[in-house]
C-alpha cells in the first residue's frame, strides 16, 4: 500500500487508499449487534442527498432515543463532510466509539495508529443486543456513565 501524501492525510494518522471491498470488510458483520455496522448505516442515512422518509426513519431507528431525542437535520449538519473510521473502539461492554474524520472523497484504510482530530460518536448497547448512536461529538459518553 502507498501512503497518501502528507497534505492529503488527516492530522496525525497514516492512511492508504482502499477498495470498496476492503473498506466494507472493516465494517464487519452486517448486523445490528455490530457497532461498526450500525455507525456506518447511521452515517449512510444522513448522507442521503434528498432526505426522504426512509432515510429519516433509518436514522431514527439507529439513534438511541429515536425521533423523540434526535433531529435529523442537526445531526446531518454536525457530520457534514465526514466519514466513519471503522472498526468501532469498545471501551466497556455497553459502550463503543466511532471516529468520524473529514471525508477525503475515497476509501481509506488506517495503516498506523496515531491520535487524530475527529468527531467522536458514542454508541450504547441496548437491552435487545443491538447498538445505537447515543451522542455525537461534544462530551463523549464514558465507561463510568454505565457503572
Amino acid at each position: 500500500m502507498i501512503n497518501l501524501p502528507p497534505e492529503d492525510q488527516p492530522p496525525g494518522e497514516v492512511f492508504a487508499p482502499s477498495t470498496d471491498e476492503s473498506a466494507m470488510s472493516k465494517v464487519g458483520e452486517q448486523v445490528l449487534s455490530n457497532p461498526s455496522f450500525v455507525a456506518f448505516c447511521w452515517w449512510a442515512a444522513l448522507a442521503v442527498t434528498d432526505a426522504d422518509d426512509e432515510a429519516r426513519e433509518s436514522f431514527h431507528s439507529l439513534s438511541f432515543g429515536g425521533a423523540a431525542d434526535w433531529n435529523y437535520d442537526e445531526a446531518r449538519e454536525r457530520i457534514a463532510g465526514m466519514s466513519p473510521i471503522v472498526p468501532a473502539t469498545k471501551t466497556h461492554p455497553n459502550l463503543a466509539y466511532v471516529k468520524f474524520v473529514d471525508d477525503p472523497g475515497e476509501n481509506l484504510t488506517v495503516i498506523n495508529d496515531a491520535p487524530i482530530e475527529a468527531c467522536i460518536v458514542s454508541m450504547v448497547l441496548c437491552d435487545d443486543g443491538s447498538w445505537r448512536v447515543a451522542r455525537v461529538g461534544g462530551n463523549a459518553l464514558l465507561p463510568e456513565d454505565f457503572e
